[in-house]
């Protein structure tokens, strides 16, 4: 899919629940969401990551053209 928010976002899931994280810690001045954001961030990256290996082998060339296009 290339439009709404995939047309600038591969995985706004991702963005917008650490987002979420992030926004909960200001909020409530509290360090859990900081710590959570801390400890799964860096695991959804990896998990994007590995999606988009598997995307690569089934799409090719297409999307490599759409990640050349897209931020995250």
């Amino acid at each position: 899919m290339t439009t709404g928010l995939y047309s600038k976002f591969r995985h706004p899931i991702y963005l917008f629940r650490g987002i979420a994280f992030l926004g909960l810690f200001i909020a409530w001045g509290k360090l859990i969401p900081l710590v959570c954001f801390l400890l799964i961030y860096p695991l959804q990256i990896l998990r994007a990551r590995k999606e988009e290996k598997v995307l690569e082998q089934a799409f090719g060339e297409d999307y490599r053209r759409y990640r050349a296009g897209t931020w995250f």
